[in-house]
């Protein structure tokens, strides 16, 4: 019979947990064969890629190693990712007739590295190589409470690193490291005999949660039940977003809590979606820490306390929360924690509803944009946004504490504005706020103090509307005093600019169309607008001469 189908003769039994290629390993040492004997052994049929033996396994193989062994074929495929069922968050689709390309599922992120973590005691105790070393989420032995190491004292990398063929390890002994070193002798490190790092209690906690989801129990996140593959998702995700800030603030105290000073140099500036840290006193620091945040009894106390976590965003020019969905993986619960954590960060709204001027405001003493003063004075060094967007923000935020506990939406519209102005204005500004809420918060109150109480700013914008009535009395004059030589198709634009600089109202309720002006109109005005300051610029300017 050929020997690539006969039964070999010793068949050791599969321990709990083994991975498959430390099983091979035993295989092959229990009936004298050595490397190249057991890849010979492994190969069926066309040539096949042994190196994903540990993974993922092609069903040809299975079916040949079943043959082999005399093994049910789900006992073969337990030993490798396929054992974990639904559970991981992988997407665990066979790719080609043998498997051989993991990119699929490498670009997944967090895919199990090419070597193995290991426990040092463990080992000492049966040789066993346990598939869940393999796993990013498995970071410590909960039998012995200690870390799990992640590199050879000796060499320097990490154990199992071989990548083409069966035997991972050494041929005789799985204590010993076996790692290629360059030399004919593989590397002799006794990985049993390495020093041991004890876990603090602190993390044993979520390490358990980890093996629970490992073992297809359900795990409570933020007060409910969720499977397996969700709670290890959602932690997975939670944890890049975590490394994505810390390293993006390295010198910030909440992000040396996760990332020591020492460490800073070499971690920042990762690809965190990608690969997570090898150091697995590194990595158990991070999902203690995520973990911590998921296990709060509802969304809104782990959304609470993710705040602080998203103020270490970097002042950017795009949006905070583009930022965070931009560096982590789309996870729904993570992503709407994250939303959560933005707006309890801001919390402008709330404060504006509980808040009473000194003196009584009238709504009618609110224009529709602040005066540039006033907005320069109070407001321009807190936000980002345009000019104009700040002004009418401004207002928008007086006018909802005069109208006591108003809405944004009922703000505008008490302003004159189409009522979806108002959340889009504060959605804007709340997406790049660079300040302190309550220190923006103080400068609303501050600008609404400074407000002419005796103004009535719809009268101001009834008199421009009646100056629209009556254009042929007076535009020809205000235009040839302003701008010589404009035309008298540019009266539009002389009653826009007043309604602008003078009811300080906006350009889109201005009454000089019947229809708020499209980009065309705009863009003209703007033009236009623009010659009167250089025309104002040139005359100040031979008044000083």
């Amino acid at each position: 019979m050929n020997m690539r189908t006969k039964l070999v003769p010793v068949v050791p039994v599969p321990a709990e947990g083994e991975g498959l290629d430390g099983y091979l390993e035993r295989l092959g040492c229990a009936n004298d064969l050595d490397r190249p004997g057991l890849s010979r052994l492994c190969q069926t049929g066309p040539p096949l890629s042994l190196g994903t033996i540990p993974l993922f396994l092609p069903d040809l193989l299975a079916d040949h190693i079943s043959t082999l062994t005399n093994l049910k074929k789900t006992a073969i495929t337990a030993m490798t990712l396929e054992g974990y069922g639904d559970w991981l968050p992988y997407r665990m689709t066979k790719t080609g007739a043998d498997a051989s390309s993991l990119q699929s599922l490498r670009r997944q992120g967090w895919f199990p590295p090419k070597g193995s973590a290991y426990c040092p005691r463990c080992l000492a105790v049966d040789g066993i190589w346990r598939l869940s070393w393999r796993l990013p989420f498995v970071t410590m032995c909960l039998d012995h409470q200690q870390y799990l190491n992640w590199q050879c004292g000796d060499c320097q990398k990490m154990p199992r690193s071989v990548r083409s063929t069966v035997f991972k390890g050494h041929m005789d002994n799985p204590v010993i490291c076996g790692n290629p070193n360059g030399t004919k002798t593989p590397c002799t490190g006794d990985l049993s005999s390495a020093e041991c790092f004890p876990a603090p209690m602190s993390q044993l906690c979520f390490a358990g949660r980890i093996m629970t989801a490992l073992a297809g129990g359900r795990v409570t996140v933020c007060g409910q039940e969720v499977m397996p593959r969700q709670y290890l998702s959602s932690l997975k995700a939670l944890a890049i977003v975590l490394l994505q800030l810390a390293s993006a603030q390295p010198t910030a105290s909440l992000s040396q809590t996760l990332i020591p000073a020492e460490l800073v140099t070499r971690l920042v500036d990762r690809h965190w979606a990608t690969a997570p840290p090898r150091d697995t006193a590194l990595r158990s620091r991070v999902f203690a820490c995520a973990d911590a945040l998921l296990s709060k009894a509802t969304v809104h106390a782990a959304a609470e306390n993710l705040r602080d976590w998203v103020s270490l965003v970097p002042k950017v020019g795009e949006a905070r929360l583009k930022w965070l969905f931009d560096r982590s993986p789309a996870d729904p619960l993570i992503m709407g924690l994250l939303q959560r954590a933005d707006q309890d960060r801001w919390r402008v709204s709330r404060l504006l509803s509980s808040t009473a001027l000194g003196q009584e405001l009238s709504p009618r003493a609110v224009p529709q944009q602040l005066p540039e003063h006033l907005y320069d004075r109070h407001l321009a060094h807190l936000l980002t946004t345009r000019s104009t967007t700040g002004r009418v923000f401004g207002s928008l935020s007086i006018m909802r504490i005069v109208m006591n506990n108003a809405t944004w939406a009922m703000a505008a519209k008490e302003l004159g504005l189409p009522p979806e102005v108002g959340p889009r204005t504060a959605r804007t500004v709340q997406q790049r706020l660079i300040a302190d809420t309550r220190q923006l918060h103080s400068a609303i109150v501050s600008t609404a103090g400074e407000l002419d109480r005796s103004r009535d700013w719809r009268v101001e914008e009834d008199r421009v509307r009646e100056l629209n009535d009556s254009r042929d009395t007076w535009v020809q004059a205000w235009l040839h005093e302003r701008v010589p030589g404009s035309r008298p198709s540019s009266s539009p634009y002389a009653v826009t600019y007043r309604w602008i600089h003078e009811a300080h109202g906006l350009l889109m309720t201005t009454p000089a169309w019947s229809v708020p002006p499209g980009p065309d109109q705009a863009a003209k005005y703007r033009a236009f607008e623009k010659r009167i300051a250089e025309q104002l610029l040139a005359r100040s300017l031979r008044r000083l001469c």
